[in-house]
């Protein structure tokens, strides 16, 4: 005779047990917790400067040593969940594209300049993709070329333009995830949004600048997506900055990183939602230095759409590079733009007009 099923005992056979995956994944989470708050707290030091996740969702540590005292206590903490490499922490790259004029595009630069166009910092960066909130069209940069809001360096400029044609203006600093003043970023948000910046005030459209370093007239590419999660590992992408121009030949290495990136003066501040990427110009599985340099910071980082010539999909914002010189451990990092859509989930991104039918 047949014992009947309760509803009970089906509710208990659902939800008495997480099964393995969700335990494992519950794990995960709770050890990256852990990780993070190691980081903030800078217990361990300089030695540990960062974790992300590598293939197969492996959680691998970042360390200056791997016989120094960080690399042992995090060992001893969480044993064989974790793997660790040695490497260099990655650092900022704060410092033609030069005139570009408005609407504005990807890939150009930008530099920092009293209201009256007479005096500048010096410093330039690079801007990535407009983005639009409740009706207001606004453009990406990098968070830790704009801290701590308006500043006395509040109006940007095409650099080397004359100061009155208002069609070399970009604007000015809407919000950013760092405190602090022009020059000397503290402590912010970007430990929770990653490292971005939202310029208004001028026009700015869906395109990127696609050329190489140092050519004029420069082409451009059309926005025709975006991606607002992740990257899969070891998905393709360029990048272009007013420097480097573009790069390609890019492979997604980590993702989901949590870092902390360090400034020229060797502070440093904890960065989330980063990226890192390796390249390889051969495509010979070799990995090389050729990545991107200062000044390139905010620039856009995007891949090309299968069956859309032209056409790309954004994927997120320059935000430093390593110091290394071994071609093994030449890392680029970028800020994921789901760290914008966090922040606030109204955040859209405009498209170029489609293609016309043949």
């Amino acid at each position: 005779m047949y014992k009947p099923i309760t509803l009970a005992a089906v509710m208990m056979t659902l939800f008495a047990t997480p099964s393995p995956a969700h335990a494992a994944s519950a794990n995960s989470e709770t050890m990256k917790r852990q990780l993070h708050d190691l980081l903030a707290s800078n217990e361990l030091g300089s030695e540990f400067f960062g974790y992300g996740t590598a293939e197969n969702d492996r959680t691998v540590v970042f360390v200056t040593s791997l016989t120094g005292t960080a690399r042992k206590t995090l060992a001893a903490r969480f044993g064989g969940r974790v793997s660790f490499e040695k490497l260099s922490p990655p650092h900022f790259t704060d410092l033609d594209r030069n005139k570009d004029n408005t609407p504005h595009y990807g890939g150009a630069a930008y530099g920092k300049y009293n209201n009256a166009h007479t005096y500048t910092d010096g410093t330039k960066c690079s801007v990535a993709f407009p983005v639009e909130r409740s009706g207001v069209r606004y453009m990406l940069t990098a968070g830790h070329c704009m801290p701590g809001g308006e500043g006395t360096y509040a109006y940007l400029w095409a650099p080397n333009t004359p100061g009155d044609d208002i069609a070399y203006n970009f604007g000015y600093i809407y919000t950013t995830v760092y405190g602090g003043t022009n020059g000397h970023p503290t402590e912010g948000t970007q430990d929770n949004y990653g490292d971005w910046a939202l310029i208004q005030g001028s026009t700015y459209a869906p395109y990127v600048y696609n050329c190489p370093r140092n050519t004029a007239p420069c082409s451009y590419l059309k926005v025709g997506d975006v991606s607002w999660t992740a990257p899969t590992i070891p998905t393709a992408v360029c990048t272009s900055g007013f420097v480097t121009g573009q790069i390609c030949r890019y492979s997604v290495f980590r993702t989901d990183i949590t870092t902390r990136m360090y400034h020229s003066d060797g502070t440093s501040h904890l960065v989330s939602h980063i990226v890192q990427l390796r390249h390889d110009s051969n495509l010979d599985g070799q990995p090389d230095c050729d990545r991107v340099e200062e000044g390139d910071s905010g620039g856009a980082v995007y891949q090309g759409i299968s069956g859309q010539p032209g056409y790309i999909r954004a994927m997120g914002i320059i935000t430093g590079r390593d110091q290394s010189t071994d071609p093994a451990h030449c890392y680029t990092y970028y800020t994921e733009l789901k760290g914008l859509k966090t922040f606030s989930s109204a955040f859209t991104m405009p498209m170029a007009p489609p293609a016309p039918p043949d």
